[in-house]
């Protein structure tokens, strides 16, 4: 569920709409949150890096 970002970083893989794959859409929450990779864990949840990026 995740890749290589054009800078070599690991970034959660998207869909082809900008959604990421692990996003449960009917509930917009995470369906692996228990088992998310390190580069999830890196945001809280609800952070200003977290809601930076839902903005963007």
């Amino acid at each position: 569920m995740t890749e290589a970002s054009a800078w070599g970083g690991t970034v959660m893989r998207r869909l082809d709409d900008g959604w990421c794959t692990a996003l449960n859409r009917d509930t917009l929450l995470c369906s692996i949150y228990a088992e998310r990779p390190g580069v999830c864990r890196d945001y809280q949840m609800g952070g200003a890096e977290c809601m930076a990026e839902r903005a963007a």
